[in-house]
């Protein structure tokens, strides 16, 4: 069998912030289109398979969170509605199932968001985005070990790594 340790200089989970998107956002997806970069849609989509993962094995660490993305020229509307629908499919292609994005009027997004009124945005998206709770994540990983006969030891600084002539 193995034997594994898991040793931090800190407290578990410390650079960790309360929750971080755990995917690799709508407005980094519209930045792939145009110009069309396949790189970047790659890395959406692997964002996405990646928490769909998460949920599905730790669903009480990920949860939705509704973005709504002001629009604020009227050629811009349907451009943002389309790539939020193609967001939301590539997303459930990668196996995630989140709100479809819904389309929202100028109107709607004033009062959702009255700071906005100066603006005059002549609409906005509202979509789906997933979190996921790194910190809890952290200690989650690090109980997990623990339950399993790991050693898990926090405020320990390795200085130096010892193998023994079989290079264990």
């Amino acid at each position: 069998g193995l034997k594994v340790c898991l040793l931090e200089k800190e407290d578990f989970a410390a650079g960790a912030q309360s929750s971080k998107m755990l995917q690799g956002s709508f407005s980094f997806f519209m930045s792939a289109l145009r110009p069309w970069d396949y790189a970047r849609v790659k890395l959406v989509k692997e964002a996405l398979e990646e928490l769909a993962v998460l949920s599905g094995i730790s669903p009480h660490l990920t949860d939705e969170l509704p973005l709504l993305v002001p629009v604020y020229r009227w050629q811009d509307v349907a451009k943002h509605w389309a790539a939020s629908k193609l967001y939301h499919w590539l997303g459930g292609w990668c196996g995630r199932t989140g709100e479809s994005a819904q389309y929202l009027s100028g109107t709607q997004v004033v009062k959702l968001m009255p700071a906005l009124e100066p603006l005059a945005p002549k609409g906005g998206v509202v979509l789906s985005e997933g979190y996921l709770d790194d910190a809890r994540l952290g200690l989650y990983l690090a109980l997990t070990a623990a339950h399993w006969g790991a050693c898990v030891l926090n405020h320990v600084q390795v200085t130096d790594v010892v193998k023994d002539a079989k290079g264990a």
